[in-house]
């Protein structure tokens, strides 16, 4: 299978997530689905990453207000409550426990909300670039024999200046993290460091890749660093 049946395959995917497809793509989609993708590690990667992040699109639901009849029975039940006259010393202390529960809870949710916005934000600019007819999609070939799982792939769309790394990826070492740097002529520019989440990848690199001859992941020590060690990871070249 060539590099564009793949790109072609992950451009329905992509579309069968947004449930974007007309008939004919979404039965070219379900077939994939049933055939290719069970068998083809970089597109089931690939389908399973973007899975997850959809999975999460409900946590960055805005606020709504409620039915009016459900709106009137919780503020009669707010209103029962506020009419008790007495509690014991017991049931105060255990309200203000719940009451810190909740608390820590809500604040706890809305970082979890304020992730999942930002995971969201991330996918759906993958997803657009990757469904773009003038996407390139390169997957990136592991260069570490003891790397026995994790895909990794990088999309971009020709004359703009942004470059897109997603997939799944293993955490590094301990207090080690990825390095990438893009490679022109024999030399690296390095572009950050990142540690997978959840062994999940979404990387949005502010450059143009025309300017470069590929793209190299290493693993490296603390925050980094100055120049790629021996530990290469993966790779590919634009």
């Amino acid at each position: 299978m060539t590099l564009e049946d793949h790109e072609r395959i992950q451009e329905l995917l992509a579309g069968h997530i947004l449930h974007a497809l007309d008939e004919e793509e979404a039965r070219q989609a379900e077939a994939f689905l049933a055939t290719h993708v069970p068998t083809g590690p970089q597109c089931l990667a690939a389908f399973e990453q973007l899975s997850a992040v959809a999975g999460e699109l409900a946590l960055a639901a805005g606020s709504r207000r409620p039915p009016h009849l459900l709106g009137l029975r919780l503020r009669r039940e707010t209103a029962a409550r506020r009419a008790v006259a007495w509690v014991g010393r017991g049931a105060v202390a255990a309200a203000l426990v719940a009451l810190a529960g909740v608390l820590t809870w809500n604040l706890l949710l809305t970082g979890r909300v304020r992730h999942a916005e930002a995971r969201q934000a991330r996918a759906a600019e993958v997803l657009t670039t990757v469904v773009h007819p003038a996407s390139k999609v390169v997957p990136m070939a592991a260069e570490s024999r003891a790397l026995d799982e994790g895909q990794l792939s990088a999309a971009y769309i020709p004359g703009r200046p942004l470059l897109y790394i997603f997939g799944s990826l293993p955490n590094p070492s301990q207090g080690r993290v990825y390095q990438v740097w893009l490679v022109r002529k024999g030399h690296f520019r390095s572009a950050g460091v990142f540690v997978p989440e959840s062994d999940s990848v979404w990387l949005k690199i502010p450059v143009d890749p025309s300017g470069y001859d590929g793209v190299l992941i290493t693993e490296e020590a603390g925050s980094g660093s100055e120049a790629p060690s021996a530990e290469r990871v993966l790779t590919a070249s634009f």
